[in-house]
């Protein structure tokens, strides 16, 4: 009988340990609320992107909205565009992006075909490469400008494709 009881008091006891053992690494796996975290610091070279749409009512488009800022030598990789809804003002549509509420030199005013609904590789933009970057960091304006009778459609959605300049 007392062999009996030793077993099964053995065995309750080995229970207890593991079961002890599975709470304290449950435990160690939890992060407490008041922890303080590190920004963090990406050591690999990765693409980094700005995506915004600009639509031909949007507030304060006729003069500029500013969406975004690249760094100084940012090398820009690539310009995509998606005309979702033809830009219709009856003379002209333009669309542009640039480093000043005015600005043409990252999306120039013939880079993009407005009256077109398709997807658009600008590859030939004004801002590829380190074109607008070179002379240090640049705010990013998107911008709708029209003339003749106003536009009652219009919307393209974009992307800036850049690399910051981790050469330092």
């Amino acid at each position: 009988m007392i062999s009996f009881a030793k077993r099964h008091l053995r065995a309750l006891a080995l229970a207890s340990i593991a079961l002890m053992g599975i709470a304290t690494a449950a435990v160690a796996l939890s992060v407490p609320s008041t922890a303080v975290f590190s920004a963090r610091l990406n050591q690999t070279q990765q693409t980094s992107y700005f995506r915004f749409t600009i639509n031909f009512n949007d507030a304060r488009i006729g003069s500029g909205v500013k969406f975004g800022r690249l760094p100084a030598a940012t090398f820009i990789t690539a310009i995509k565009c998606h005309v979702t809804a033809v830009f219709n003002a009856v003379s002209t549509n333009v669309v542009t992006v640039g480093s000043t509420p005015t600005g043409v030199d990252v999306i120039a005013v013939a880079d993009l075909n407005e009256a077109s609904a398709t997807f658009q590789n600008l590859t030939t933009a004004a801002g590829l490469g380190l074109a607008a970057t070179a002379a240090g960091e640049i705010d990013l304006y998107g911008r709708f400008s029209q003339t003749g009778t106003a536009a009652t459609t219009g919307s393209t959605t974009c992307v800036i494709e850049y690399m910051p300049n981790n050469d330092n």
